[in-house]
């Protein structure tokens, strides 16, 4: 290729010319590894064309001729395929897919897994009488015969990359072939509108090894409902978890046939009645935290405050209000990704009022007053994660402090300082709703 001004010109030129699809996509392969430190969105886009033309030619190529295609090639183009979707799906990538355009993201991550799965396909339909595993860092594919019983898909016990992953398929008792697949990284670019993806993407497909057809998409269907396990990404306080397929004509997830049999705050349980690539959905529209964080002194130096705090939203708040002898502070502070709300007062026969300081993962909000006849009120500290709400008040004249920190879910926690001259009033709030069913045989539905 050194003569081309571009390794992908030269490479479809190739393929036009009537080289070997398995030998164009050796060569590609190479070229992903060799460029994969300083890989362009550019080369991810000309590849992903690239892969889908050699299937393309490779499906043709079998279907003219099915005694043609030996055993190692079909071998050889079903591992070089899987490879090329491994370094593409790399999180040394994850630059240069920013440079796509975020519209694009699906249809570029679709074709890897097109490409993947056809490849898979065409093997169990060269060799139907074998088994065959693959296993990259971020591609797991294997084939394997129809089962007797109900059986789970992939079995991930012999790699050492997979051998803690306990997702999988269960399926109900098939005379055709499985080609089954976990795949890393792929959620971050399949986005769904106002939620999240929270697991690996797992697939299965059955394959008629009699046909000799190149054409993937008409698949045997299921016999029953199949059972998914999937392991959440980040962990989730609130159940507020979605089953859910991708649905390749229409490039968007849908949970159409899909129901959520059982959740916790690291696995969830999908039942389906039909095949695809399945994920975890989780929902990023409904996360609040609400609370309120009162405090009043009474005496020479009085003073009200009151916060509440929602973590929806970006931004700090922070209001303050002082006089002598009596006041009153209002106000919210918001914050999604880290934030704190803070303030102090200092003074005689002076107080202030706060509102929160909310963050959705971590955050602090915290206030102090000191002085004589001086006093605080404090909203909340709430967060999503973890997070403080706490508030003081020391001085003469000075008494009661309440606050709540509520996170995502429920749970209150109050605390009151009672005294004459000086108080305390301290409010820890941080609390998350679990889901008190643990997941049914989790651990056991894996071989």
């Amino acid at each position: 290729m050194s003569r081309c001004t571009s390794p992908w010109v030269c490479l479809e030129k190739q393929l036009e010319q009537g080289v070997v699809p398995v030998e164009i996509l050796s060569r590609v392969k190479e070229h992903l590894v060799r460029v994969r430190q300083n890989i362009h969105g550019g080369d991810i886009n000309r590849s992903i064309r690239l892969l889908g033309r050699l299937m393309d030619a490779q499906e043709r190529r079998f279907s003219k001729n099915s005694q043609q295609m030996r055993k190692e090639e079909a071998v050889g183009f079903a591992k070089t395929m899987i490879t090329c979707g491994n370094v593409l799906l790399n999180e040394r990538t994850n630059s240069a897919w920013r440079s796509i355009p975020e519209n694009r993201w699906s249809e570029v991550t679709s074709g890897i897994l097109d490409s993947s799965e056809r490849a898979a396909i065409l093997l169990a339909r060269v060799v139907p009488e074998e088994t065959h595993w693959i296993a990259k860092e971020n591609i797991v594919m294997a084939i394997k015969n129809g089962t007797t019983g109900p059986a789970t898909f992939p079995d991930l016990g012999t790699s050492s990359l997979w051998t803690k992953v306990k997702d999988g398929i269960t399926l109900p008792r098939t005379e055709h072939h499985v080609i089954s697949a976990i795949y890393r990284n792929v959620g971050r670019y399949l986005k769904p509108k106002n939620r999240t993806v929270n697991s690996r993407i797992i697939s299965a497909t059955l394959v008629n090894t009699t046909l000799v057809n190149g054409n993937s998409t008409t698949g045997p269907s299921i016999d029953g409902n199949v059972t998914i396990v999937l392991e959440h990404t980040e962990q989730t306080s609130n159940g507020s978890t979605l089953c859910v397929f991708w649905d390749v004509f229409h490039g968007n997830w849908s949970d159409e046939g899909c129901t959520k049999a059982t959740t916790n705050t690291t696995h969830t349980i999908c039942e389906c009645n039909h095949l695809t690539s399945f994920a975890i959905l989780m929902d990023t529209t409904g996360q609040q935290g609400n609370g309120n964080g009162n405090s009043q002194g009474n005496g020479n130096g009085n003073s009200q405050g009151n916060g509440n705090g929602n973590s929806q939203g970006n931004g700090n708040g922070n209001s303050q209000g002082n006089g002598n002898g009596n006041s009153q502070g209002n106000g919210n502070g918001n914050s999604q990704g880290n934030g704190n709300g803070n303030s102090q007062g200092n003074g005689n026969g002076n107080s202030q009022g706060n509102g929160n300081g909310n963050s959705q993962g971590n955050g602090n909000g915290n206030s102090q007053g000191n002085g004589n006849g001086n006093s605080q009120g404090n909203g909340n500290g709430n967060s999503q994660g973890n997070g403080n709400g706490n508030s003081q008040g020391n001085g003469n004249g000075n008494s009661q402090g309440n606050g709540n920190g509520n996170s995502q879910g429920n749970g209150n926690r109050n605390s009151q300082g009672n005294g004459n001259g000086n108080s305390q009033g301290n409010g820890n709030g941080n609390s998350q709703k679990g889901i008190d069913q643990e997941i049914w045989e989790l651990l056991n539905l894996t071989a």
